[in-house]
């Protein structure tokens, strides 16, 4: 009867060391759903962006826009047939223009006179003196002149002649003024278009023209802007 309990006894202990040896195996080594979850778990509390290590995966970054519009202005042109051969060579690349004309201020000569009198009687009355002391070339400037009753006593293109008229009108015992004289001129602009990141446009044989960057303001129907 002894035997037999002692032989139980050693029968629960082995079972017992087997069962406990298999629950330790079991939880050292982790199931694949145990490593996922895991993952999944480090991933979404890190608090940083997960990236693709794929190259071939495109990020969402700026992309360079290839139709941007940088604008340009063609010129000087000082009469309307080069202008016309630069609009034609314009249109032949493809650009479409707009022709825009501003103004030059050209010297053309000097002028010696008597600033404006208060009345017509007192410009007809020093023209009177002039003509006693056989002065000719003289005359009232009329309205609608600015100098209006003045008296002009040369125009010159050179310098050096309007100066000593100038002179010769003072040892008469006068104050005449001597002032350059000048004009307008039309000078002829072309404002265009191209898209890309630079300038295309040869204007080689556009002699005297040069291409110079311009800001793009406001565009109009066709794509240009408004001079």
């Amino acid at each position: 009867m002894r035997l037999l309990f002692l032989l139980l006894v050693l029968t629960n202990g082995l079972v017992y060391l087997w069962f406990s040896a298999g629950q330790q195996s079991v939880s050292a080594v982790p199931t694949d759903t145990d490593s996922i979850v895991a993952q999944l778990i480090l991933l979404s509390e890190s608090g940083h962006d997960f990236k693709p290590e794929n190259p071939n995966v495109a990020d969402n970054g700026p992309v360079a826009n290839r139709d941007t519009k940088i604008c340009f202005t063609l010129g000087p042109f000082m009469n309307q047939e080069s202008v016309l051969e630069a609009g034609e060579k314009l249109t032949a690349a493809g650009l479409a223009f707009e022709r825009r004309v501003s103004e030059k201020k050209e010297q053309i000569g000097y002028w010696v006179y008597l600033p404006p009198f208060a009345t017509p009687e007192a410009a007809q009355e020093k023209a009177q003196e002039f003509r006693l002391l056989g002065e000719k070339h003289y005359y009232v400037v009329k309205p609608p002149s600015e100098y209006a009753y003045g008296i002009s006593l040369g125009v010159f293109q050179d310098r050096g002649n309007a100066e000593r008229r100038h002179r010769q009108i003072e040892r008469l015992g006068y104050s005449p003024l001597l002032e350059g004289r000048f004009r307008q001129n039309p000078v002829y602009w072309l404002d265009y278009v191209e898209s890309g990141n630079g300038r295309n446009f040869n204007n080689s044989e556009l002699p005297g023209a040069q291409i110079y960057p311009r800001v793009c303001e406001t565009d109009v129907a066709e794509g240009l802007p408004l001079p």
